[in-house]
């Protein structure tokens, strides 16, 4: 659930095989109230907004997000709550990605920004974009 109090629908191993520290520890078996109840699912409290986590979701299924028209404060948050939950950025913003599609569509409205994030982050398809 974000911090805004919505509820995403996940697929945990699909996560914990892209994440290289079990989504920030979220997914550890030491950190869920596993259910005994299988139909029912496990809350992960997300401290991101729904937005920025739809991105993070959406990139973690490498599906397109530009149809959600994010704001550039989204995209940027959504990066860094990506590299938070130990996904590989070098592969979530490589060529022809949904996630750096969106981030160019949002780029005029934050290059110094997203310039910044690209080198913090060594993302060279980023960075040679927003410069």
């Amino acid at each position: 659930m974000s911090s805004d109090r919505v509820f995403f629908y996940t697929h945990s191993e699909l996560l914990l095989a892209k994440s290289s520290n079990r989504f920030a520890g979220l997914l550890s078996s030491d950190s869920l109230n596993i259910s005994t109840d299988p139909t029912q699912p496990n809350l992960v409290l997300i401290t991101e907004s729904s937005t920025v986590l739809n991105l993070v979701l959406h990139a973690f299924y490498v599906l397109q997000c530009t149809q959600f028209n994010p704001p550039a404060e989204d995209v940027l948050a959504a990066i860094s709550a990506l590299d938070k939950y130990g996904a590989p950025l070098s592969n979530m913003l490589a060529p022809y990605t949904p996630l750096l599609e969106v981030a160019t569509l949002r780029l005029h409205d934050a290059p110094a920004e997203f310039y910044a994030l690209a080198g913090k982050y060594d993302l060279y398809h980023l960075g040679a974009r927003a410069s």
